[in-house]
């Protein structure tokens, strides 16, 4: 599996994705603040919610899910940008 964005890479990407250069960019961003969400994976101060949580209540773009789970569950990073059937991955 691919983990490392060339040129060739994007533009396979934004092909299979439909979507844009810029929206790519945006994903990685939203995707790598949920990788570290799941990293730190903590408790509030208040130990009242958790990170997915926050989240929701901050409607979180679903590109920040994929990277927590991805971390969360011991997948490569990017897994779920570029594994076609990442819908039935474990």
């Amino acid at each position: 599996m691919k983990t490392k964005f060339d040129e060739k890479t994007k533009a396979e990407v934004c092909e299979y994705r439909h979507i844009t250069n810029s929206e790519l960019l945006l994903y990685k961003k939203n995707y790598k603040r949920g990788w570290a969400a799941s990293i730190r994976g903590a408790l509030s101060d208040s130990g009242m919610s958790t990170p997915l949580d926050r989240a929701d209540a901050r409607n979180e773009k679903s590109a920040w899910y994929d990277g927590y789970m991805d971390c969360a569950t011991g997948r490569k990073m990017w897994h779920m940008l570029f594994c076609r059937h990442h819908e039935t991955c474990p």
